[in-house]
């Protein structure tokens, strides 16, 4: 997994900027669904560098590699659960009436993004639903689990 160490190390400096020096959008809808967007974008961020040194973690040569993995997988379903939150968001942003053109954004690259995405957040929060239905079987996997790396 690569890392994201070459990301500029501003967490929350827009979010303190909006803030204080109320920057952003000046419609108050528009600006709440940028909030939400800056602050679940970097969520993602923050949960992806957790997902990626966790894992890093678990390969071999390094203590507590099975501790290591299920920290990756916690993660990991957190990643993906953000990830679409996230492209809800953005969503809600792109299609407010007030929000200004954003050149480079393909709505439809979003949503094919977020739906590809949509069946695994599915699994992850219906888990215990689908566990209890007798739907998932002894021996199969009832988290995340990585098949190909």
């Amino acid at each position: 997994m690569p890392s994201l160490d070459g990301l500029p190390v501003n967490q929350g400096t827009l979010m303190l900027n909006m803030g204080l020096a109320y920057g952003g959008p000046r419609d108050g809808i528009l600006r709440r669904h940028f909030v939400n967007f800056v602050r679940l974008a970097d969520l993602c961020v923050a949960e992806y560098e957790r997902v990626r040194i966790h894992f890093t973690d678990s390969l071999p040569g390094c203590d507590n590699r099975l501790g290591s993995l299920l920290y990756a997988i916690n993660h990991l379903e957190l990643w993906v659960i953000c990830v679409c939150r996230t492209m809800n968001a953005l969503d809600s942003v792109v299609r407010h009436p007030e929000s200004p053109e954003i050149p480079g954004i393909d709505r439809r690259v979003i949503s094919a993004f977020a739906n590809s995405l949509r069946p695994t957040r599915n699994a992850i929060e219906h888990i215990e639903r689908d566990i209890s239905k007798g739907d998932i079987a002894t021996g199969e996997s009832y988290a995340l689990v990585i098949s190909e790396v």
